[in-house]
């Protein structure tokens, strides 16, 4: 094998010698020294200060920036067009700090909604439609809705991602059904007609759905299954795993300055956005590649296809839709690099960023397809435990209590192995 330069050469001994946890640390390590310092001293702050864990807060702050730009920039690369829309799921057991990233990085975008929301409510607004950012707990006709008032983006943001994917996994629940096409088909950038009877239908030209929310891992089998993996929904989220860990306390607090900081930088990628999302002259601005750019990002794109070729059906699957979402994170790198403006030209720096990111989702991805076997065998000590606490006449709020499963999942597999005790002794 011949390598051109001393980065291909450490790559080559990095494959050998690591394993892909490892891997992905690594690769982590080395994004965060890539980002702007209004990212990368959170990311450091927060797992120092707050205990953080570092990939669940770069998680949430792409996800916010991936709402924050929305459908104002569009590359244009390969004879492709994309948006920056991505899915994102944080993996971890209870207590490894998931929501508090969540919170921390999308807390500009709460700000600006209930802004919205003040002036949407006073008298001289009364017929003022909406245009919230994120929204959490609504039906999914509220979420067609909410996109229909907010074209250019609509962020899902969810504590607990199971009681969405029960919904999706429930083929008699019309509901969970709507709200797999609405991601499906929106992860695309697709039109969407949503027909009603009751109230208005109305059609959204160019979909663009944002996803960020959590998931135990105990509950990975359910996620990957009842038809989300076979219908492509899995293929199209960027997971993280739990890589990072700090047990030492701190009194302090994260710097206002470094909070500002950051808050500055998506609020000002936001701001960028509104003026194109006002302007009636143009839907957006298009970006492109230098040649040096393009030709890094041909190359990539065709390693991908070649490793398919050697892969199970799963990881090739997998691999399909990074094909997909490395176009979707150059739009959001070059956003968050960029300074007073964004620039209509990509430079190679931020493909190479964009694809050690996508890359670092890719090893977490295959982290949790050797994980969710073992997660088959908890669910089964979990589903033997119910029927113990059944046994001994415990409350399902006492299991709960123990295990920390959610409430609908509790309620659901309590009364399928009651069923089942019942049959047996018959």
């Amino acid at each position: 094998m011949e390598f051109k330069n001393i980065e291909e050469i450490e790559k080559s001994i990095d494959s050998v010698v690591l394993n892909d946890k490892q891997k992905a640390i690594k690769e982590l390590h080395e994004i965060i020294e890539l980002l702007p310092n209004e990212i990368s001293n959170l990311i450091d702050f927060g797992f120092r200060i707050n205990r953080i864990p570092k990939e669940y807060m770069l998680t949430s702050i792409l996800f916010a920036f991936s709402n924050a730009v929305g459908l104002a920039y569009e590359l244009q690369a390969l004879g492709h067009r994309n948006y920056g829309n991505l899915f994102f799921a944080i993996v971890g057991n209870r207590g490894d700090m998931k929501s508090l990233p969540m919170k921390i990085a999308t807390s500009v975008l709460n700000t600006i909604d209930s802004d919205t929301y003040k002036e949407g409510n006073s008298s001289e607004s009364e017929n003022l439609k909406q245009k919230k950012l994120l929204i959490q707990n609504a039906t999914i006709q509220a979420a067609q809705t909410s996109h229909s008032y907010n074209p250019y983006s609509v962020g899902i943001f969810l504590d607990e991602i199971m009681f969405l994917v029960e919904k999706m996994g429930n083929k008699n629940n019309s509901d969970g059904m709507a709200w797999r096409t609405f991601l499906l088909e929106g992860y695309n950038n697709s039109t969407i007609d949503i027909l009603r009877q009751t109230t208005r239908s109305f059609r959204i030209d160019k979909s663009y759905p944002t996803l960020l929310g959590s998931i135990q891992e105990q509950f990975l089998p359910t996620l990957f299954g009842n038809g989300n993996l076979e219908s492509g929904f899995i293929d199209r989220i960027l997971f993280t795993t739990k890589l990072t860990e700090n047990n030492i306390l701190s009194k302090e607090s994260i710097p206002r300055e470094v909070i500002g900081n950051y808050e500055n930088l998506l609020t000002r990628v936001f701001s960028l956005r509104k003026l194109i999302e006002e302007n009636e002259e143009i839907e957006s601005e298009t970006l492109e590649l230098n040649d040096e750019a393009e030709n890094l990002l041909f190359n990539y794109i065709q390693n991908l296809i070649n490793q398919q070729k050697k892969s199970d059906s799963i990881i090739k699957a997998y691999l399909s839709k990074l094909q997909i979402s490395i176009y979707k994170l150059i739009i959001l790198i070059h956003a968050i690099r960029s300074k007073n403006y964004i620039a209509s030209i990509i430079n190679l720096d931020t493909i190479k960023l964009a694809i050690r990111v996508n890359d670092f989702y890719f090893l977490n991805f295959k982290i949790i397809n050797s994980e969710k076997e073992n997660s088959k065998d908890l669910e089964f000590n979990i589903n033997a435990a119910i029927r113990k606490a059944i046994q001994n006449n415990a409350s399902q709020s006492d299991f709960i209590k123990v295990f920390g499963v959610p409430k609908s999942t509790l309620s659901r597999k309590w009364n399928e192995i009651i069923n089942n005790m019942e049959l047996e002794t018959k």
